[in-house]
């Protein structure tokens, strides 16, 4: 799993469960009618749309769409000249590299967070909170994934997420930021099918 990480933050780009480092924030953890707020924001979502700016270490930006459709289904569709495609199902996250023309496969459920994937989620039972607090008017959650990944996320005062920032054993830090979000419209099933091509290269990883 650390290999995967790895080839994706070499690359550029950024999926869940980097392990983080964030040890200069407080142990102070948010009120739980603000954990509410945010679990029931959560719990509303059904399918999401929105544009998202990924910043990293490096300064480098890519841009895209990011879509959502609970549980499990999503897609990253980054805007040119980045060369890829990420999506997933229920089964598998998928890697295109357009450039190299090679698909990687990947167990989704081990990979992506249940925080933003799961269709009901419960802060109380299902997500490992680290720590939490509030910084200028906004909540940061900085949660513990089941696959031993550990991610902060953001959300505005209303419960709304804002993004998240993940950040490796290397130092490498990257931070997705949602613009323009759309929630419970109507999404076509096939934005998370992934259609084989015979010209591609395509590999299996546990």
């Amino acid at each position: 799993m650390g290999r995967f990480f790895f080839f994706l933050f070499k690359k550029g780009i950024i999926l869940f469960g980097c392990m983080v480092f964030w040890d200069s924030f407080s142990q102070e953890f948010l009120p739980a009618h603000t954990l509410k707020c945010i679990e029931k924001k959560l719990n509303h979502i059904e399918t999401l749309k929105a544009r998202f700016i990924q910043k990293d270490s490096s300064d480098q930006i890519l841009s895209g769409t990011f879509y959502l459709v609970r549980p499990f289904n999503i897609r990253f569709e980054y805007d040119a000249p980045a060369p890829c495609l990420i999506v997933s199902d229920e089964k598998s996250l998928i890697y295109e590299d357009y450039k190299t023309q090679q698909v990687t496969f990947f167990p989704a459920k081990a990979l992506l967070p249940d925080l933003l994937t799961k269709k009901n989620i419960s802060l109380s039972k299902d997500v490992k909170i680290l720590k939490s607090w509030i910084k200028d008017g906004n909540s940061f959650l900085f949660v513990a994934n089941e696959a031993g990944g550990q991610i902060m996320f953001e959300f505005n005062k209303e419960g709304t997420l804002k993004g998240w920032t993940t950040q490796d054993a290397f130092d490498q830090t990257i931070k997705v930021s949602l613009l323009r979000t759309e929630e419970n419209i109507p999404l076509a099933s096939d934005l998370f099918v992934y259609k084989r091509s015979p010209t591609r290269k395509h590999k299996h990883q546990s």
